[in-house]
């Protein structure tokens, strides 16, 4: 999950003034990539560096990006239709409720030159689903019992239960080769990956660098296209600042770690040009009403509720993401499945009726909460609304690393955060993951999980809207959340690069190319 940074717009201005003189001395570096068909670009700002490139051992969202571009999956979800179309599997069929089976294409070799086929598919498959391999895909992958092999070009995906979803979390799993992967093992996938996708990885300094090269025989009719770029080499840059630089001296001809204030100063600089594009990443403030972290005062129905009132939404929106962005009224992302606000409960700002709620329980002369987040500026403005109406906040920021195993054990009145349901188009990513009965659930309202157990133990998928719609007139109307809005991601990169983001955040390098 992305985390956003701290506000270093006060040593831009240093920043650019420093590079302008770098540009008259070395020119535009971006002709250079181009002329050398190489793509440049950065990556590391927000989750930190990618420490391995065996894709199934690491859950940085550039781990992802990494896997779009060097594997693929059995089918493809496409990013403006969120519809699934062939990948590995030129068609499928569902066999029964736990029973998905998958017809393979012929002819696709990895990038070793061994050949693809079902063997490939169970060996991938039944590895990840073995707790004894240790990877970190669990939340991919804790729903499949196993694969089964038909034939050299037939494989079966049985599910434990019945897994609406199971169709968005396949195509989110690389396939790998079995043969490699069984001579190689872990350590030598990370340190020579192998995959069939539409770039190879070239070479790799673990934490520093990698590069990537044009799969030549990408030429199978693949939905991911032939990559249009012969060459990428991404850099790992965690510091925003020297991102920054590097954009302006013609360094890297690609960002997407740039928050809104740098964005906002480097769309005027000669040679960028700044992309945004709105995602599926929400932020939220997540309410203990039940008491977990020992809080007197969020139990009461009247002060979240006053804490939905007393915040402004659409100046939070407008002062943080702009235009691209959207208000939402429920902690899920429109485009997924079930996540339909049409029975929310909704929220204005009404900050005085925020105080006369506060006084009806008691608290005529406010209350002081206490707010959990990461280091960030985006909790300034609810700090500030919050105030207004009689609530004092203390915030009490610190690495993710450090707040997430304080979430999970209960200990956290209110969290401000941001969620990106791991670019998964469905409900239960999202409300399923808030109000389902696990670790992040501070509701703990038993109608709310049943309803979302069901949701999620059904192929019906009008039941399943029926039960998401029940569950979200519930949270909203016992304000169980304060849904905030959805997030943008501002790519800053050279005018000699065409380029278009997607809802889903995932970098599609081989869609890139030169010229407009």
């Amino acid at each position: 999950m992305a985390r956003q940074r701290g506000n270093i717009g006060r040593k831009l201005v240093a920043t650019l003034a420093a590079c302008v003189a770098s540009i008259a001395i070395m020119g535009s570096q971006g002709n250079a990539s181009e002329a050398d068909d190489t793509l440049r670009l950065a990556w590391g700002g927000g989750a930190g560096p990618l420490e391995t490139a065996n894709v199934y051992f690491t859950n940085s969202r550039t781990g992802i990006w990494l896997a779009m571009n060097v594997w693929d999956a059995l089918v493809y979800r496409n990013p403006e239709t969120m519809e699934y179309e062939p990948l590995l599997a030129e068609s499928w069929e569902r066999v029964d409720d736990l029973t998905l089976e998958f017809k393979l294409r012929k002819g696709i070799k990895f990038h070793n030159g061994e050949a693809f086929d079902a063997n490939d598919v169970v060996a991938t498959i039944n590895w990840a689903v073995d707790p004894a391999s240790g990877v970190l895909k669990a939340r991919e992958t804790a729903w499949i019992d196993r694969a089964e092999q038909v034939d050299d070009e037939t494989v079966r995906i049985i599910a434990k239960k019945v897994f609406p979803a199971a169709m968005d979390y396949l195509a989110t799993l690389p396939i790998y080769p079995d043969q490699y992967m069984a001579e190689a093992g872990r350590e030598g996938m990370a340190a020579k990956p192998v995959g069939t996708g539409p770039y190879r990885i070239e070479g790799l300094d673990p934490t520093r660098e990698y590069r990537l090269v044009a799969n030549t025989d990408y030429s199978w009719g693949s939905p991911k296209q032939a990559p249009k770029i012969g060459k990428v080499v991404i850099r790992e840059i965690q510091d925003l600042q020297t991102q920054v630089a590097e954009l302006v001296s013609g360094g890297i001809d690609l960002s997407a770690d740039i928050q809104s204030d740098q964005a906002s100063q480097l769309k005027n600089m000669r040679g960028l040009t700044v992309t945004t594009g709105e995602t599926m990443r929400i932020s939220y403030l997540g309410l203990d009403a039940s008491g977990r972290s020992g809080d007197k005062y969020l139990s009461n129905l009247n002060v979240r509720q006053a804490i939905n009132l007393a915040f402004n939404r659409e100046a939070y929106r407008k002062a943080l993401f702009g235009d691209a962005a959207r208000n939402i009224h429920v902690s899920c992302y429109p485009s997924q499945f079930g996540c339909d606000d049409s029975n929310a409960v909704r929220y204005g700002y009404d900050p005085e009726k925020a105080k006369q709620l506060l006084a009806e329980a008691g608290f005529a002369d406010g209350i002081k909460i206490d707010l959990f987040t990461v280091p960030s500026v985006w909790v300034d403005p609810i700090v500030a609304d919050l105030a207004k109406v009689g609530i004092t906040v203390n915030v009490n920021a610190m690495p993710w690393g450090s707040l997430s195993p304080k979430i999970t054990a209960g200990e956290v009145p209110v969290l401000a955060d941001n969620h990106g349901s791991y670019s998964i188009n469905d409900a239960s990513a999202s409300i399923g993951y808030f109000f389902g009965g696990g670790a992040n659930d501070y509701s703990r309202d038993a109608e709310v999980t049943q309803w979302l157990a069901e949701a999620e133990g059904t192929m019906d998928p009008e039941a399943r809207k029926a039960l998401y719609a029940k569950a979200i007139e519930r949270v909203t109307s016992q304000a169980y959340h304060v849904p905030m809005s959805s997030h943008v991601r501002h790519y800053v990169h050279s005018d000699k690069l065409s380029m278009k983001p997607h809802g889903d955040e995932i970098l599609r390098l081989f869609e890139y190319s030169w010229g407009k």
